[in-house]
């Protein structure tokens, strides 16, 4: 035995130095794992935020710059002295020398200005003001078919493409200098309410060598390149990679940029890129930085390394620490397990089970047993139970315990039993010695006992009350009681088990959360039973006729006057016979309505013992009643479509007989022109009378706008009996005679008529 104590105890030794180990070695390889599966996206998500905080403050400055070019273009357009360069075919030359100052004022104001032109749609001249010399360059005034500015030349012949104030990316031209091609910005400013012609228009230009020192400042490293994309996916401002005015998108990195994904890793000319992108709203201009990755990973390289080689320091120095913590840790352990040994043979002795089987024997009186041998039981076990004391039996159960067991799991019901009993116990305990025992899959009993009734009737329902609230405030659980009398022996348990399980009956009447005194029921008078007859042919009847309000009605009348009688004819008696009475009545009625399936199986006899309250059972009624309603409904329903369809039909094919009336119709059918006249109209909400007239309407109308057929052949084509009750007749729906409805319609819609007005 000492042996196996012993090696027990290395095994428990061995058991806390493995998994104190087990536990540091999970912690740090899955810390470690962690961090070196994040390093990349953590890398990558703050070069990202860095790229895309310096290309919107690319956009920003570029934008402000832009915003400046605007401002002087508004300006110029709306300058005097220039506005005679726009609209006067020949400006005197004070005009051209004031208008030109005002010009190099203008540009010189503002550093990347490159040149401005004053277009005048009058003479077709282009008045140039720019930063070359212009004697040895170009001519400060040009006509526009000889332009060296080619370019400019397409753009004021198609103006209308260009939208005004709103940036163009080109490359310039100056063909009269040796072709030098350079790229600008130019911004095309035009009177926007005159569309059909251009009469002037002022154009300003910008290097884009401006925008070239924001794309390229302290914000981003030399290993990087920026592009700017416009709304059309072409390069506004190229770089080696890719050149201006090229067309991206149909390449597959660009596709995957969007704004929830603004970068992505691709091989660009057999290098690999990080590409970011944002995009600015102003002018729709996307901006892309491409980044090297080689750096990158080099560092996210370095940092995992870094990581594992700090998690391997960690955990060799945590399992050396972990061997001694283990020594300390095995001493007050090995104590506890010596414990929890003694507790382990205390508890297989499964005193709280035979305890269980002991008060139910008493409880269901499976076995007799004598006093002497139930309190050597009680002293055994030390409770403080008197075989001879004082007894009574309290049970509980749980209200609307189907629909529990649908919400509560297994375990989780198990453990809700627990709760109960435990603080069942611990409130009844303050006044007597309690037991608690489950009774039942809903049921749980409180047994009270002591030497002395001194317990009285208000206390007990307080406690009971009390513990109703806790159960629903805490549990969410709504709970029923039933108390017994008081016995004097333990031999007379099952006798007060018996009167609490009959007084639980009355939940019935009383319903769900009742606090139910079996000596209160006992001095109840209950009046000599008498089935109610009246009342059940009434809610035959009704049943009969599909009164199923009326129906309810008097079920809960029959049911709620049972009440003051003794539930036993109740349950025996009012139920099966109403229940019986109840399928013949559906049987009848299956067969008057010709129904192909058997509804009479829908009621049957409830089962009181999973019944909880009277409206449990009403509902069970109520519910059958609804659906047997429901089928008829929609058989009639059926019969009332199928006879309104062969009406209609009847109608349009005998409408134009002038003797056609209701009758007619009924007789074809076989049924009474009331009979058809009532079901017409209830489901349709017009009368027979009124279709009849609205089909020979529709065809009168038909008649009137398609042929040349005078009034009084439409009235006789259309079964009236005279042409002056059918002009009265198409008067009062139309508020027009035939005649004006056709001339009316014939003016509307007849071309040869509307082109002869319109002439």
């Amino acid at each position: 035995m000492q042996q196996e104590l012993s090696d027990n105890r290395k095994k428990l030794f061995v058991k806390i130095l493995v998994y104190t180990a087990l536990i540091l070695a999970v912690t740090l390889l899955s810390t470690s794992t962690i961090l070196y599966k994040n390093f990349e996206k953590v890398t990558l998500d703050q070069i990202v935020q860095r790229d895309i905080e310096g290309l919107t403050h690319t956009s920003q400055s570029i934008n402000s710059m832009l915003e400046v070019a605007v401002t002087l273009s508004n300006q110029i357009y709306r300058d005097l002295n220039v506005s005679q360069l726009m609209h006067y075919e020949n400006p005197s030359p004070e005009s051209l020398r004031a208008a030109d100052e005002q010009l190099s004022n203008y540009r010189l104001s503002i550093p990347f200005i490159d040149s401005v032109y004053i277009y005048n749609g009058s003479n077709k001249k282009i008045y140039i003001n720019s930063i070359t010399k212009r004697n040895i360059y170009r001519n400060a005034i040009q006509d526009l078919e000889s332009f060296d500015d080619k370019e400019i030349i397409e753009m004021l012949k198609h103006y209308q493409d260009y939208q005004s104030y709103i940036p163009i990316p080109r490359v310039m031209t100056l063909h009269n200098t040796s072709s030098i091609e350079e790229q600008y910005y130019t911004f095309l400013v035009y009177d926007l309410l005159n569309k059909e012609h251009l009469n002037s228009a002022v154009i300003v230009n910008i290097r884009s060598d401006w925008i070239r020192q924001f794309m390229y400042d302290a914000h981003f490293d030399q290993d990087s390149a920026v592009l700017i994309v416009d709304s059309q996916n072409k390069i506004v401002e190229g770089s080696q990679l890719y050149p201006f005015n090229k067309k991206i998108s149909d390449l597959a990195w660009y596709k995957k940029l969007s704004p929830t994904s603004p970068f992505t890793i691709t091989a660009v000319f057999d290098s690999q890129y990080l590409i970011t992108a944002t995009k600015s709203p102003k002018y729709g201009w996307t901006y892309l930085k491409f980044s090297s990755t080689g750096n990158i990973f080099l560092s996210i390289k370095r940092m995992r390394f870094l990581t594992i080689l700090m998690a391997c320091v960690l955990l060799l120095i945590g399992l050396i620490v972990d061997y001694f913590l283990s020594h300390r840790i095995y001493s007050p352990i090995s104590q506890i397990m010596i414990n929890l040994n003694k507790l382990q043979l205390e508890h297989n002795r499964n005193t709280k089970q035979l305890q269980d089987v002991l008060f139910r024997d008493l409880l269901l009186h499976r076995k007799e047993i004598t006093d002497e041998d139930v309190q050597e039981f009680f002293d055994h076990w030390k409770l403080e139970f008197v075989s001879t004391g004082y007894y009574r039996v309290i049970l509980l159960k749980i209200d609307n315990y189907n629909k529990y067991i649908q919400d509560v799991s297994s375990q989780e019901r198990g453990q809700i039993k627990n709760i109960i009993q435990l603080e069942g116990k611990k409130q009844l305990s303050k006044f007597q010695h309690t037991y608690s025992i489950e009774m039942g899959k809903d049921g749980i009993a409180f047994i009270l006992n002591s030497k002395v009734n001194d317990v009285t009737r208000d206390s007990l329902g307080n406690i009971l009350l009390s513990l109703r609230d806790f159960y629903k405030n805490h549990l969410n659980l709504g709970t029923s009681y039933s108390i017994s009398t008081i016995c004097k022996n333990s031999n007379k348990l099952h006798i007060i088990y018996k009167e609490s399980l009959k007084t639980f009956v009355y939940r019935l009447f009383h319903g769900h959360g009742c606090i139910l005194f079996t000596e209160d029921i006992y001095l109840e008078n209950f009046h000599d039973y008498t089935y109610p007859l009246i009342q059940e042919k009434q809610l035959i009847n009704y049943l009969m006729t599909g009164k199923i309000d009326n129906a309810i009605s008097v079920l809960e009348e029959i049911l709620n006057l049972s009440t003051h009688n003794n539930p036993d004819d109740i349950i025996n008696l009012t139920i099966p016979k109403l229940t019986f009475s109840i399928q013949d009545a559906i049987r009848v009625i299956q067969q008057n309505n010709a129904l192909t399936n058997d509804y009479s199986h829908v009621i049957s006899i409830p089962n009181i013992s999973e019944q909880e309250t009277i409206t449990d059972i009403i509902d069970i009624f109520r519910h059958c009643f609804y659906e047997l309603l429901k089928v008829i409904q929609d058989k009639k329903a059926s019969k009332s479509d199928d006879l309104i369809e062969l009406i209609d039909s009847i109608i349009l094919s005998d409408f134009r007989q002038n003797d056609f009336y209701i009758e007619i119709i009924a007789d074809k059918l076989g049924k009474s022109s009331t009979y058809i006249s009532h079901v017409y109209k209830t489901h349709t909400g017009y009368t027979i009378l009124e279709k009849i007239i609205e089909v020979r309407m529709q065809e009168a109308r038909k008649l009137l706008e398609n042929s040349e057929k005078t009034v009084t052949e439409i009235a006789e084509e259309t079964g009236f009996s005279s042409s002056s009750y059918f002009f009265k007749v198409f008067k009062k729906i139309h508020g027009a005679t035939p005649s004006a409805y056709r001339l009316q319609f014939q003016n509307q819609f007849n071309p040869v008529i509307r082109n002869k007005l319109h002439v």
